[in-house]
């Protein structure tokens, strides 16, 4: 029984936390390698994807944008050319009164 206090009094002692402490570590370690690094990988690969989608879709919607004005301007265009020859009809008309 002498000889078990010695070594009851090590695991009780400091050298007891030792190996708990390097136990705990260890389990740690463990924990964030095997489970919460692949999460975090997998979390920024699908937020790199996801960007990848938003850029490509806006890529579509300025495209369709672009388009869109193109087509407004040539509206605006013709629009402003009846007015140019309405405002000359009237001015004839208004010179034949």
């Amino acid at each position: 029984m002498e000889e078990v206090i010695p070594i009851l009094s090590l695991a009780a002692g400091p050298a007891g936390a030792v190996v708990v402490l390097l136990i705990v570590l260890y389990g740690i370690n463990k924990l964030f390698l095997d489970h919460m690094l692949p999460i975090a990988k997998d979390y920024v690969d699908n937020q790199h994807e996801t960007m990848q989608n938003i850029l490509v879709e806006h890529k579509e919607d300025r495209k369709a944008f672009q388009e869109s004005i193109g087509q407004l301007a040539k509206r605006q265009d013709k629009v402003e050319d009846d007015v140019t020859e309405i405002k000359a009809d009237l001015k004839n008309i208004i010179g034949k009164i």
